[in-house]
């Protein structure tokens, strides 16, 4: 019984010591002009275009979705409160 806890101690050992890379936040991905905080949707459409796709408002205070190829924008409203780069992933070698 010793010997099994003693091998089972040893495998499980083995992933103690991964490596842990951090990268900062602003250094992930690709820099991409986004939308910023408090821009309306007529200033959003004058500098990015129109959108690919949309999604209408949602709840009280209505929350709207403009999906671009390389962003979604967030509005509450017609303000921005948010905008996210879309997950690109990584290509297979």
């Amino acid at each position: 019984m010793n010997i099994i806890l003693l091998l089972l101690a040893l495998y499980l050992s083995q992933n103690l010591g991964a490596e842990e890379i951090i990268i900062p936040l602003n250094q992930q991905g690709e820099k991409t002009t986004r939308p910023i905080l408090g821009q309306t949707k007529a200033q959003v459409s004058t500098v990015f275009g129109l959108p690919i796709s949309t999604q209408t408002d949602v709840g009280q205070p209505p929350i709207s979705r403009w999906h671009y190829k390389k962003f979604t924008v967030y509005f509450e409203g017609n303000t921005v409160i948010h905008s996210v780069l879309k997950h690109k992933p990584r290509s297979q070698p």
